[in-house]
């Protein structure tokens, strides 16, 4: 239920918004397969209006969660991740200043991550279909990341007016993966590589993402 309140809590806030906001997913990856896992939502750039609709009860149709809402809920998310076997170090951050939240992690193998973001996505019962994995090979030091898009996201997207529809122009959803050794390949054409050649970057707008266009696999060689 706790988590129910976070995933609607910010819902309500992207969708009454003006300005763009971030999706932002990092991970190191050490030699060993081992490495830290960081996603935040950034929401700076309309942290005034979002200031002023906390104090409402409601808008658009939504109840606008409280702070102690949004708290507990990132806190349920929180205790759910530390229980997953081959993840430690497990902490959140929440700044309610300029609306910016993030949870971090360390993972024994990345592939972990995909175990904890298909659990996720259950819960979201109407894109159960969403599939998101990672994998690393430090025998090959060779990185993949793949994605299998639902149609049930456009569905849902569509159900929203078009004043909400708009709030997802401008939004991003940018991942950067940081390894030991140098890039000597990758095959998303989209992405690009750091001047030390040891960090990948890939942005995509989010509503590229609802609509199936985005291509965010990627089979990165080092």
């Amino acid at each position: 239920m706790r988590q129910r309140i976070y995933y609607t809590g910010l819902l309500c806030l992207l969708l009454t918004l003006t300005s763009c906001f971030e999706v932002l997913e990092e991970a190191n990856i050490h030699e060993d397969g081992t490495g830290e896992y960081t996603l935040t939502v950034n929401l700076s750039q309309s942290k005034t209006k979002i200031t002023s609709i906390m104090l409402l009860d409601s808008i658009n149709s939504y109840k606008v969660p409280s702070k102690s809402d949004i708290q507990k809920g990132i806190s349920e998310i929180e205790t759910y991740i530390k229980k997953t076997p081959g993840i430690t170090n497990v902490r959140k951050k929440e700044d309610f200043d300029n609306y910016i939240f993030s949870i971090h992690c360390s993972f024994d193998n990345i592939a972990t991550i995909s175990t904890i973001t298909r659990e996720a996505l259950k819960r979201q019962k109407t894109i159960s279909n969403v599939n998101l994995t990672y994998a690393y090979s430090s025998s090959d030091n060779r990185f993949t990341k793949k994605f299998n898009y639902d149609p049930e996201i456009h569905n849902q997207y569509k159900k929203l007016s078009q004043d909400n529809q708009e709030v997802f122009t401008d939004a991003i959803y940018t991942s950067i993966y940081r390894f030991p050794k140098k890039i000597t390949s990758f095959t998303n054409k989209k992405a690009r590589v750091s001047k030390t050649g040891k960090a990948i970057m890939l942005r995509n707008t989010i509503t590229e993402l609802i609509n199936g266009t985005a291509i965010i696999n990627n089979t990165i060689q080092l």
